[in-house]
């Protein structure tokens, strides 16, 4: 059996992808039906509003229909007006499947494996290219998501070092010290670095084998929003804050700098050799 590269088991997701459960409060079977059952009131109305707008037009003689795009939206109105209820139904079905791959991928601990440059990828496919909800592609997506879970997790490591620090863009592979300094934190284009700062906490937190907390009491949020104080500490680091934007982060735990540098060297296909720090 193959061994997972850092102590993360997902046993909720393997178990109910194959009982089509997903860790949600409804089978797929109950989400799959409240689909339908939407879809089906939304073409109703649609053909519903089209027609009568298909007879107030020929009671009135009129092109026209006053007021009418105030009510329903302008955009609504002249897809109904112009009989493109189909069009306008393709819409509306990607605006549903989008928000059902949402809940399952809130509800299965894949999304607390990908970093925030991952997350985005993803919400921006749900907006330019959503795939269809459908029973056979959930299970297929989330069992695709299973099987690759150490490779997510590893290219999330990566990527949080590189977009926190340049020191690691200029090389193939790197391997971290005990020591991370991130410049001009919330400057002018760094707005992102607070969530790549949530990011290396959460991934500490299922390295180390904790729940993950809620966003709001990661890291990059405490250092935003919570901090009164220049230095402090959390459980995984000693930070020290500056006021030219600077935020300096020095590893509690030696084994945890160990634990990323192992998942790093091994996203790269190479062979840790002694420790970071």
């Amino acid at each position: 059996m193959e061994q997972s590269i850092f102590p993360i088991t997902l046993p909720s997701i393997e178990r109910t992808i194959m009982n089509t459960i997903l860790a949600l409060p409804e089978t797929l079977e109950e989400i799959m039906a409240k689909r339908e059952k939407v879809l089906h009131l939304y073409t109703s109305g649609l053909k519903m509003i089209s027609e009568a707008m298909k007879i107030h037009k020929d009671a009135s003689k009129s092109d026209h229909l006053r007021g009418m795009s105030n009510i329903f939206g302008r955009h609504l109105y002249y897809d109904l007006f112009q009989e493109q209820t189909e069009t306008k139904m393709q819409k509306i079905r990607s605006l549903v499947d989008a928000d059902l791959w949402r809940r399952v991928h809130e509800f299965t601990s894949i999304r607390n494996l990908m970093d925030s440059a991952a997350i985005d990828t993803f919400e921006a496919q749900l907006d330019t290219d959503c795939p269809e909800f459908t029973t056979d592609n959930v299970l297929a997506t989330f069992q695709d998501l299973y099987r690759d879970k150490d490779k997510i997790f590893a290219r999330g490591v990566v990527n949080v070092f590189r977009n926190l620090s340049s020191e690691y863009t200029r090389h193939d592979s790197f391997k971290i010290t005990n020591k991370l300094i991130v410049k001009h934190l919330g400057g002018y284009g760094r707005r992102r670095d607070y969530y790549g700062l949530n990011d290396l906490d959460r991934m500490c937190h299922l390295i180390k084998g904790n729940k993950v907390p809620e966003s709001n009491k990661l890291l990059g949020h405490k250092i935003e929003f919570d901090s009164k104080e220049h230095d402090f500490e959390t459980e995984f680091f000693i930070v020290k804050t500056y006021m030219n934007g600077n935020v300096h982060l020095k590893f509690i735990d030696p084994e945890m700098v160990q634990s990323l540098n192992r998942i790093i060297a091994n996203y790269f296909g190479e062979v840790l050799a002694g420790g970071g720090g």
